[in-house]
């Protein structure tokens, strides 16, 4: 492992199978898991089994034919049962083994395959009838097909030397035996076992091995990916293999599976959107999305989607997957911004089966061992999706995978140091990426409490120039991603890195005198028209500019407001109720002029309205904590100008608040939020009365 993988907190990452020891002896598998002389279950990780000789063969025959006899009929019998459960899947998803939502009179696979939906006259019955489906929840497999649960024993008989190849068998008190092939001859997983369906008529020998006790958990977390490829069909009683990459706080895997084992690339190409559609979504792309990561060349991204499209089918499924999985992103990313503007529940449908066919074709490409410009900006924009969703946990696992891929193509060297002649536009391309990553670990950094991890860099924001590509908005382009630079790096440093450490910001007054004024010195050094500070400096400005400077505004001044509230009782530094309200008052009035242009922001908890979300509990905190302690709390409120403009704020953005429609995922925050903001105005009306 390099240095700079050393340095990395997401390393720890399950997914590089190819850095993972498949020796299971360093994890004491073979010590102690079961009674001595219970040979009931062994489970052998051998490439050949060597034949079994000694003298107690011979006498134990009768004995050993006794039990072959019974174990025979046992295994028959079970054969011999008959699957006694309906299929409430629709009969195309089952034929092609693909998930359903069985939802009547289409499901959404069948509408995105354009193929006719038919369900089995049970299973509408079944569904006409919703109280005749409470049965309890099917018991895992664990409990109804064996007797006791499984006791493996651990025993390295042989290793193949000439090969990598390790081979599991596993032996059950039913005679049969399971082969599982961990790795290939390349040292990778071999995906297409047939190991991977899980069939509900047989005993699972893996499942019952993986849910063992006695077993060091952290010990299964680790060798699960290594033993269940991916990805396989959609069934819900299958064990994806990046499963444990996005922990607990994930209620499902952030990619929804509609993929058989053996599509590959034909299968996702299949999915594409047709032309024209495809062009209305990179044009929505380039006027949404792009001005806030504009890491994508337009004219060499248009080039060779254009190329893509005028290949012959049989070359498109041999194209590079990478280069794909960028279009899906830049399709998943647009259909999403459609549904904030439209509130469309199958555009969000579609945005999200997009992002579905963006991740199968990093997987097909080998992301995780491969790297490229084109995987970083695919999973950048993954990460501005997942953070967009307000699915936080997902975006800090998958910038977690941005900054290992980014440290390892040195996008944070300059290239010329490195001994690397690259053209202008790569330079550029290189430039934008890394201030697009340490955006998004900035943002996440900063809502998270963790410690940053794009600090080490030798590049400077001085370096990103216009592309050469002529357009109209290369100067705000170029001023945007030098200020989100310079902004990410004083964040880093004043508020993540001691916020992390459960540190206060300030160590005394005059600390805290130096680090507003290192604000407001940035502020100003920002380029035209970002360091404007007119309250009309969002007015008449075109969409792509405006969403650079609610970006720019929201960001600064939300950081800003930590450096006001924080207090450190030891050192005399206390909260600064006029400074929070004024910095929160900027951050507020550039969201209110982003909801103008664009009111479906109002309906997602986005980056920004998480932010707007914030600065609002700041305010209704300052004014119910005036009301407490000032007696007079009517003369404050009158006579204080700052806390007057706070409460019209305040009192805005409830009411907004209020009206929003979104999700059910957005509506259980949102009651949630409104609740506290309503028992905050409800404190700070008193002050009014």
């Amino acid at each position: 492992m390099s240095e700079v993988d050393a340095c990395l907190p997401h390393t720890a990452i399950a997914g590089w199978y190819g850095e993972m020891s498949m020796d299971n002896t360093s994890f004491g598998l073979n010590h102690g898991l079961n009674p001595a002389g219970d040979d009931d279950t062994v489970v052998v990780l051998s490439a050949d089994r060597p034949a079994r000789a000694g003298a107690d063969v011979g006498s134990n025959s009768s004995s050993s034919s006794t039990r072959r006899t019974s174990t025979a009929n046992d295994k028959s019998a079970v054969r011999g049962k008959k699957r006694n459960k309906p299929t409430l899947n629709c009969l195309e998803c089952v034929e092609r083994k693909s998930k359903c939502d069985r939802a009547r009179p289409s499901c959404f696979t069948c509408i995105r395959r354009q193929t006719r939906c038919q369900y089995t006259h049970i299973a509408d019955v079944i569904a006409a009838n919703p109280g005749s489906s409470s049965n309890p929840r099917k018991r895992s497999r664990t409990d109804t097909t064996m007797e006791r649960p499984l006791q493996p024993i651990v025993n390295i008989e042989h290793i193949d030397r000439r090969s990598s190849v390790a081979v599991i068998t596993t032996s059950t008190n039913s005679g049969t035996t399971a082969t599982i092939p961990a790795l290939d001859e390349n040292n990778g997983l071999d995906f297409q076992q047939d190991f991977g369906a899980i069939e509900d008529d047989e005993p699972d020998e893996l499942n019952q091995l993986l849910n063992v006790t006695p077993l060091i958990p952290n010990v299964i977390d680790t060798l699960a990916p290594t033993i269940i490829g991916s990805p396989l069909s959609a069934r819900p009683s299958e064990r994806h293999a990046l499963l444990n990459l996005f922990g607990a706080a994930s209620i499902e895997h952030p990619f929804q599976n509609y993929w058989t084992d053996a599509g590959g690339l034909v299968e996702v190409v299949a999915s594409l959107p047709n032309r024209s559609d495809a062009e209305v979504l990179i044009e929505r792309y380039f006027d949404t999305v792009d001005p806030v990561y504009p890491i994508i060349a337009r004219d060499a991204f248009v080039a060779d989607v254009e190329r893509f499209w005028n290949l012959p089918d049989h070359s498109k499924h041999k194209h590079d997957p990478a280069q794909i999985a960028l279009q899906f992103a830049v399709y998943a990313n647009a259909a999403q911004d459609s549904t904030l503007r439209e509130g469309s529940d199958v555009q969000l449908d579609m945005a999200s089966f997009y992002l579905s066919c963006c991740h199968q074709s990093l997987c097909i490409s080998s992301y995780l061992n491969r790297w490229s410009l084109l995987t970083v900006q695919t999973m950048i924009l993954i990460c501005h999706f997942m953070i967009t969703n307000n699915r936080i946990a997902d975006a800090w696992t998958i910038s977690g995978i941005v900054q290992r891929q980014i440290y390892r193509l040195r996008l944070n060297c300059i290239p010329d140091a490195l001994g690397l002649h690259l053209d202008h536009e790569t330079v550029q391309v290189r430039l934008r990426l890394w201030q697009a990553a340490m955006l998004q670990d900035t943002l996440l950094c900063l809502r998270l409490k963790r410690p940053p991890s794009t600090t080490y860099f030798n590049v400077s924001h001085y370096d990103i120039q216009s592309f050469r590509s002529p357009n109209d908005y290369t100067s705000s382009d170029v001023a945007y991603s030098r200020a989100m630079w310079q902004c990410s790096v004083l964040i880093q440093e004043t508020i993540c890195t001691p916020r992390s450490s459960h540190k206060p910001l300030c160590i005394d007054a005059t600390h805290r005198s130096q680090t507003v004024s290192r604000f407001r010195e940035l502020y100003a050094q920002f380029e035209d028209p970002f360091c404007q500070t007119t309250p009309s400096r969002f007015d008449h400005l075109s969409p792509r500019l405006l969403y650079q400077m609610v970006t720019v505004a929201s960001t600064y001044f939300h950081a800003l407001m930590f450096v006001f509230t924080d207090r450190n009782e030891k050192a005399g530094v206390h909260s600064d109720p006029s400074g929070a309200i004024r910095a929160a008052h900027e951050g507020m009035t550039a969201f209110f002029a982003l909801v103008r242009i664009s009111p479906g922001h109002m309906r997602v908890w986005a980056a920004v309205h998480s932010r707007t979300y914030a600065m609002a509990a700041v305010i209704g905190t300052m004014l119910a904590t005036h009301k407490r302690n000032s007696v007079a709390g009517r003369r404050i409120v009158v006579d204080d100008p700052q806390l007057m403009l706070g409460k019209s704020d305040f009192d805005r953005y409830v009411s907004m608040l209020e009206r929003a429609q979104g999700s059910p995922e957005f509506r259980v925050i949102q009651r949630e939020r409104l609740a506290n903001l309503k028992t905050l105005q409800a404190e700070a009306q008193a002050t009014t009365n």
